[in-house]
Parts: C-alpha cells; sequence; structure tokens
C-alpha cells in the first residue's frame, strides 16, 4: 500500500492531466463562435479522454485501493450529460455549444421545443 504522500502525489498527477482536459473542453463549452470540424474532433477526442482519465483515476488505478479509495464515478446527471455522448452531438448538430450554464441550457429549451 503507497504511503499517503505517494497516494497523494498520484492523485495530483491525475488531476493535472484531467484539468488540462477539462480545460480544452470549457474553451468549445463557453464559446458562442461556430466551431470548425478540427474542433468539434478534438471536443469528441477530449471527452473520451476525459472518460478514459476518470475512469483510470476511479477504477483501474486509484491513488489509494480498497476500503481506503473515497473516489466513487460521479452519478450526477450533469456529469452524465458531460461524460455521455449529449454534447458532442448537439456540437455535431449545431456547430456551437455556447454558454454552456445551466441558465442558459434551461433558457434553450422553450425554444427548441417549439
Amino acid at each position: 500500500e503507497p504511503s499517503l504522500r505517494e497516494a497523494m502525489k498520484k492523485y495530483r498527477d491525475k488531476m493535472v492531466t484531467i484539468y488540462k482536459i477539462w480545460y480544452e473542453l470549457c474553451k468549445i463549452m463557453m464559446s458562442t463562435k461556430e466551431q470548425d470540424d478540427a474542433a468539434i474532433q478534438k471536443f469528441e477526442d477530449n471527452i473520451k479522454e476525459l472518460r478514459r482519465q476518470i475512469h483510470n483515476l476511479i477504477v483501474v488505478d486509484p491513488p489509494l485501493s480498497g476500503d481506503k479509495n473515497p473516489l466513487k464515478l460521479p452519478t450526477k446527471l450533469k456529469w452524465f450529460t458531460l461524460l455521455s455522448d449529449v454534447l458532442v452531438n448537439t456540437l455535431k448538430l449545431w456547430r456551437c455549444i455556447g454558454d454552456v450554464a445551466e441558465e442558459s441550457i434551461e433558457s434553450f429549451h422553450p425554444r427548441r421545443n417549439k
């Protein structure tokens, strides 16, 4: 079993990778500009890589194992929306996700459902 110091270093290193991917995703999610095919493909690749990294962090190679592992896979709907293909499909369809925030999404529903 790794020491707590080693576990924290392992956790930090994995989170640095996750945050780098997250930063790239946020640039597209917060943009109101039309995205080209290359940006859309990069977004899709980054979503897949984020899934892989989170699964690796929590399931495959957690910093602490067994009962000592406090990490759990996210189960909230917002995480599902991000980690599923919903955003990728929306981006492919509209070429823009635009300011992805709860308020924006909720205000979009009535317009889309017309």
